[in-house]
């Protein structure tokens, strides 16, 4: 044993012990605080749900802690005499365990942890950083005061207070679920607000801000009523809206439109909502040299409980520029200002319940880019789906089910708000904000007083987008995938600690979407080739832009997609795709394990989709969106659970979108302004009609990023691209170009019937215009697209090509 005469601070010493409890005492207040801000102030979670949160995480941050802080005290004391270069290497040892331990690395859920490489992560980082190297400095200070240890009275009061704390934190019950309506937006078709007055920088109009380049949900882009300085508008409450709360934020944009000269010290922006003309809030955001001053993400106006409203009310929105340098490069820039999100809410609350087989649980997983021809229920040959095809076997499978369209955005949107693209208006980057006075499947199940999860994989669907609806607890968006292993242990921890509640879990996994990353198995069961000798593969989407750009067309009509990618090639991609979905459904597989430990396999359905395919060179192209192909908007469908016949195998034709009404249904409750004949959990009774889908950024004869409508009618499919040409051309062809197929006698769709079928084809040409139109007319969002951010990611990941490509 190490021992020190008359050293108190050595490891059998009093001064070492107490010093390493006080470290515990600051590590876990550290970490709690970062769970407490990022729950309360980051994600505006209601203070009781933030407490119950702390308390759910005090034991296990404790223990945490107080491992941490003696090892690091162990390793402190045993360093004191080592030398000097020694002793810097175990500084920075300590900094290095206090950082993790505050971070909550080795015992909180990954989604807790900032994320390495995103610039909000990175701040997260280095605020932890230096909160650690400051607690490393205090270690080396108390340890320091060898003769005079820190007293046991001293450390008994926090030490106590902590406990006690930890103790309160715990006691709290589960709170009420805070059910949250949208009354009416100021951001929906036509537009309810009265222009009152327009600043010179430009028009009042809905559109996209984001105070800094980042995806965090307080500083990155938001929808947005856009006013530059000088605007104001107005609205009148109706007696329709009722007692209502306004809820917006405000922001200016990172982007001024215009170079700023380094000799402007400041420029103040003003904000200010007036109720029948006073003024109730009056807030200043300041521009300089180092950017807006203080507070320079969103900043919440009417503070957690918002500002009320009543029937006759009228609410003005003003902004006003002060301060403006007198350089008159100054009065050229195009200000952008605006009031993020407008809406009337009403809250209320309910008790959360107990789930049963009469009102079961509902757990809805969307597998993306997963074709439903390389699962082993729908007669894949490899077994690439063991837990997908064991849930099919005690349930209800869809044999021709069908996508809204042939990428994610729209198609999800379709299947949480039950409508088509052409009505909720998610369809490409210049409209993919998800309407706030949409009614969703969440805000359906939670008016039933279901708890409610989501977790996304895919950086499309997040809060900054709205898929945040309905849903208590969301984990997605920062401008990346995230693959299943990075949230799917934590998903099932949430399962476990709201096994008592009943919930709907919304789970969106992208392990088939590039990038390909396969776990280790999978990888070694299905990848049985390397790349071809000398083939430089470049990366996915290069390949793909090079197929759009037509690189592998051939003269006279027709592809040679070897010109791009070599045989060999496309045979391991393929195989690289199937270790993804086998990779995707083991982690399926760990959700269905989870339900069967927790005793929630018999009151609770699980419902398993996906929101569009992938083609691999089946018609001359590759990855997804571009057309409406089978590869594309054929998807697995797949419903077991109370309620849901089991082993029924149904070839009726119908649309994954009828998934949201089904589980709203099976919930007792109802989207509101969705009216469906389909309901999915009744095989026998449906309805048969023909099925729709489409793709706002399609490829037809080179003709790039143009809509392609697509009508399934038994047998027969038809494609529509109503603004395309012939090869090469320039002109649109009037009426449109299209093709039919009848996918009895060519089901992989390569003999184009169009010309020896005339009058079908007309036929199902004005029904198909008729449908668009008719969906269209329902649209009440307005059309607001992405911002720079948006556009970054989604060339960053393949979805677009970027200028310079």
């Amino acid at each position: 044993m190490l021992r020190s005469k008359g050293n108190t601070g050595s490891i059998t010493g009093k001064g070492w012990v107490l010093c390493a409890l006080w470290i515990t005492v600051l590590l876990c207040g550290a970490h709690l605080s970062m769970l407490f801000g990022r729950d309360y102030f980051l994600s505006n979670m209601d203070l009781d749900f933030a407490l119950w949160s702390l308390g759910k995480a005090a034991k296990a941050t404790l223990v945490a802690a107080l491992i941490t802080a003696f090892v690091a005290s162990v390793l402190r004391d045993i360093s004191r005499r080592a030398p000097a270069l020694l002793r810097a290497l175990v500084s920075l040892l300590t900094v290095v365990l206090f950082a993790a331990c505050i971070a909550g690395i080795g015992f909180e859920p990954a989604a807790n942890i900032p994320e390495i490489g995103l610039e909000n992560g990175f701040r997260g980082w280095l605020a932890i950083g230096t909160v650690a190297l400051l607690l490393a400095l205090a270690q080396m200070f108390f340890s320091r005061k060898q003769r005079k240890p820190i007293t046991g009275i001293t450390l008994a009061i926090p030490t106590f207070a902590l406990l006690g704390g930890f103790a309160l934190l715990a006691s709290f019950g589960v709170p009420q679920i805070q059910v949250r309506e949208v009354v009416r937006s100021l951001l929906t078709k036509p537009t309810p607000w009265i222009v009152v007055s327009e600043g010179k920088s430009g028009p009042v109009r809905a559109g996209v801000i984001s105070p800094l380049k980042d995806w965090s949900g307080t500083t990155g882009e938001r929808s947005t009523l856009i006013i530059p300085p000088g605007g104001e508008v107005s609205y009148e409450v109706t007696e329709e809206d009722g007692y209502v709360l306004f809820e917006t934020a405000i922001a200016v944009n990172q982007h001024f439109g215009g170079k700023v000269s380094s000799s402007w010290e400041e420029v103040r922006f003003n904000f200010e909502v007036r109720v029948d003309g006073e003024v109730v809030s009056n807030e200043v955001l300041r521009w300089g040299k180092k950017g807006i001053g203080g507070d320079f993400g969103w900043r919440e106006l009417g503070g957690r409980a918002g500002i009320a409203l009543r029937p006759g009310n009228v609410v003005s929105l003003l902004t006003s520029v002060e301060s403006v340098p007198p350089d008159p490069r100054a009065q050229l820039l195009k200000w952008r200002t605006g009031f993020s999100d407008p809406v009337l809410v009403r809250y209320s609350e309910r008790e959360r319940v107990a789930s049963s087989p009469d009102n079961p649980n509902i757990v809805l997983v969307v597998m993306d880019t997963l074709r439903r021809d390389r699962i082993g229920c729908y007669g894949y040959e490899k077994d690439t789906t063991p837990n997908l095809d064991r849930l099919a076997s005690r349930g209800t499978l869809y044999e021709r089910a069908h996508s809204t369209s042939s990428w994610t955005w729209p198609s999800t949107a379709s299947i949480l708000t039950g409508m088509t693209p052409e009505r909720h208006g998610v369809i490409d980057n210049s409209s993919c904000h998800l309407a706030r006075d949409y009614d969703v499947l969440a805000e359906a199940l939670q008016r039933q007083n279901y708890t409610t999860a989501a977790f996304s994989g895919n950086p499309l669907i997040s809060p900054s987008k709205q898929f945040d609806q309905g849903f208590e607890t969301f984990f997605g968006g920062g401008g990346i995938f995230y693959k299943s292993r990075r949230f799917i242990p934590e998903a099932i921890e949430w399962m476990k600690a709201n096994a008592g509640n009943r919930f709907f879990l919304y789970l969106h996994m992208v392990d088939p979407h590039h990038p390909h990353q396969p776990m280790k198995a999978a990888r070694d069961q299905f990848v049985m080739t390397k790349p071809p000798k000398g083939y430089n593969a470049g990366t996915y989407p290069a390949q793909s832009f090079a197929l759009l750009g037509g690189k592998a067309i051939v003269r006279g009509g027709g592809w040679d997609t070897t010109r791009v990618v070599p045989l060999a090639e496309q045979e391991r991609l393929s195989n690289i795709y199937d270790a993804c979905v086998a990779t995707g459904d083991y982690w399926f597989g760990e959700v269905l394990n989870a339900l069967d430990e927790f005793g929630l396999e018999d009151e609770t359905i699980v419902a398993f989709t996906s929101d569009h395919g992938e083609e691999f060179f089946d018609h001359g192209m590759m990855t997804h969106g571009h057309s409406v192909f089978r590869e594309l908007v054929d998807v697995p469908l797949v419903l077991a659970g109370p309620g849901i016949p089991g082993g029924v195998r149904s070839d009726a034709l119908v649309s994954n979108r009828h998934l949201g009404t089904t589980l709203a249904q099976l919930g007792n409750s109802a989207i509101r302004g969705v009216e469906s004949a389909i309901d999915l959990a009744r095989p026998n009774d449906l309805v048969v009609q023909p099925i729709g889908y489409s793709t706002e950024q399609g490829w037809w004869n080179t003709w790039h990023r143009t809509p392609i409508w697509g009508l399934r009618d038994g047998r027969w499919n038809l494609h529509l691209a109503p603004v395309a040409g012939a090869f090469g051309g320039s002109t649109p062809t009037e009426g449109g170009e299209f093709r039919l197929f009848d996918m009895e006698s060519d089901p992989k769709q390569l003999r184009n019937l169009a010309d020896e079928q005339p009058e079908r084809v007309a036929a199902m040409i004005e029904r198909l215009n008729e449908r668009v139109r008719s969906e269209k007319a329902l649209r009440t969002s307005l059309s607001i697209g992405a911002g720079e951010e948006t556009i970054e990611m989604l060339q960053g990941i393949g979805y677009i090509e970027s200028e310079e490509d």
